[in-house]
């Protein structure tokens, strides 16, 4: 099934969708579907994982933290690996961009050569080949 891209916090319970799939199988992925025409009820809003925690840090590293996700698809459930990015600071104090730092099955990253003394966002999100947290 194809990810749904969109932000959690516009989808609302009762509200349409318009959705397009594709399938995939040993020969890769096939074409997409039409978007559908009457659109799909939302049943509930999807599950955001929070920030990563602050578990251990030290003058030039720090070690991310974070709840591990298991999502459910097709009446099964499913163990996801996790895409952590960063927005590394800027010289010139400019909006940074989301930078992927680290793709994981692991719930804890620790990241090293970091300066002391500056500002550093990290994200986190699930990923499985039927959804996204």
């Amino acid at each position: 099934m194809d990810i749904l891209k969109a932000h959690p916090y516009n989808l609302r319970p009762g509200h349409l969708v318009i959705v397009r799939v594709a399938g995939k199988n040993d020969a890769g992925w096939g074409a997409y579907s039409g978007p559908n025409t009457v659109g799909a009820p939302i049943a509930s809003v999807p599950y955001q994982l929070g920030a990563p925690q602050v578990v251990e840090k030290t003058q030039s590293s720090i070690t991310l933290s974070w709840p591990r996700y298991y999502g459910s698809g097709a009446g099964q459930t499913f163990d996801h690996d996790y895409q952590l990015e960063w927005c590394p600071p800027t010289i010139d104090g400019s909006d940074c961009e989301w930078t992927d730092l680290r793709y994981t099955s692991s719930t804890t990253y620790t990241h090293e050569a970091l300066t002391s003394g500056v500002l550093y966002k990290y994200r986190v999100r699930a990923t499985c080949v039927c959804e996204q947290a």
